[in-house]
């Protein structure tokens, strides 16, 4: 039966990276020498070099983004992870986020509900990737190139009779926002947004018949709109600054990195 092992590799310049090593199964002896065949213990594991690391406006999962009003499209800015006035701190409107609860007037669960982000600004958009797990830098160093942005995406959706269906553990979107356009169209600068998995959109807390709706991520926005890295430096979170209190824990540090994906 194969055995397996996990690898913590560190190097100077890199990302520390974490990878799963099997042993095949040698149980076989020699049949020459009548023995058992040695292993080859070798592994040759791939690094993503630390190319450029940014400052960036992070805000963790656990903060609480409340819904304020459902079945219709409400401003959002990704910067600060605040809903625009009258509901919020928000200034720019980077996508809109709509949400729909459907429950009878005397249940304490709903029976279907659905959060959509849309992005009527032209050049902005949002794919879905998968995260690379094996390293705290889950996505590339920069923006991949031959990317497929969508306008609207379903990002959690439920019902009783269907079951649900979100933004995994193991994914992560890619959100492109307040896009420059040359003549021709083409996206001349933007600023990009990570916002990792698991999204979770639902109740936290419920009277009958009166949903308290919310939703729950971690994003990453990059203020500066003619870079296309990736890479969040996890000693200069922006977001810090402008809300010490409330946002306290919203800095990944060296103590508590562990906290916050890259």
């Amino acid at each position: 039966m194969p055995i397996s092992g996990r690898l913590f590799v560190e190097k100077e310049g890199f990302y520390k990276k974490t990878e799963i090593f099997r042993f095949e199964d040698k149980t076989q002896l020699n049949s020459e020498r009548g023995r058992w065949v040695p292993y080859e213990r070798r592994k040759i594991v791939e690094m993503k070099r630390i190319v450029d690391p940014q400052p960036f406006y992070g805000v963790l999962r656990s903060y609480d983004r409340k819904i304020p009003v459902l079945d219709r499209p409400l401003g959002y800015d990704l910067r600060l992870g605040e809903f625009l006035p009258p509901y919020g701190k928000g200034e720019v409107a980077d996508m809109t986020v709509t949400a729909t609860c459907q429950c009878a007037p005397d249940a304490y669960f709903a029976d279907a509900y659905t959060l959509t982000f849309a992005f009527p600004r032209p050049g902005d958009g949002i794919v879905r990737l998968e995260k690379d797990m094996s390293t705290p830098l889950r996505s590339p160093q920069t923006v991949p190139d031959g990317l497929k942005w969508e306008k609207e995406m379903l990002v959690d959706t439920f019902s009783r009779d269907k079951g649900g269906e979100y933004i995994r553990e193991s994914e992560w979107l890619l959100l492109r926002v307040r896009s420059e356009l040359d003549e021709h169209g083409n996206v001349t600068k933007a600023n990009y947004v990570k916002i990792y998995g698991p999204l979770s959109y639902g109740s936290r807390r419920w009277k009958p018949g009166k949903p308290r709706m919310s939703m729950l991520f971690t994003s990453i926005f990059f203020p500066d709109a003619t870079s296309k890295g990736l890479e969040p430096d996890p000693d200069r979170n922006l977001l810090r600054k402008l809300y010490p209190i409330s946002y306290s824990n919203a800095a990944p540090t060296k103590t508590a990195g562990a906290m916050f994906e890259l």
